[in-house]
């Protein structure tokens, strides 16, 4: 009689343990659709409010539309630097060269 409970007992307790297995899966996949769930959610809802600022952004931008006013003097002062920029210079052919520190035309005496 104590034989035979003792072999319920371990049936029961085999089967406990792969019982086991399976809920600590289940348990570990349902964490796992949650926390993805969650993250969609997060995202979506992030996404959704950037487009949301970024629309109000473009309508804040048209509606602050105006025309600013230009400093003429300064921009033809501006314009003539750029050019004499853009001009091409002479470089003299009696160029001192000041890696040599021998005599040159500028410190002869």
């Amino acid at each position: 009689m104590l034989a035979n409970k003792l072999k319920k007992i371990k049936i029961l307790l085999r089967y406990h343990t792969y019982y086991d297995f399976w809920r600590l899966l289940n348990i570990i996949v349902a964490g796992a659709l949650l926390i993805g769930t969650s993250l969609a959610v997060y995202f979506i809802h992030q996404n959704i409010n950037i487009a949301l600022v970024n629309t109000a952004l473009v309508t804040d931008i048209k509606t602050r539309l105006t025309f600013d006013t230009m400093n003429i003097e300064s921009y033809e002062k501006i314009k003539k630097i750029i050019n004499n920029k853009q001009t091409a210079k002479t470089i003299p052919n009696n160029l001192r060269n000041i890696f040599m520190y021998g005599q040159s035309e500028t410190n002869k005496k």
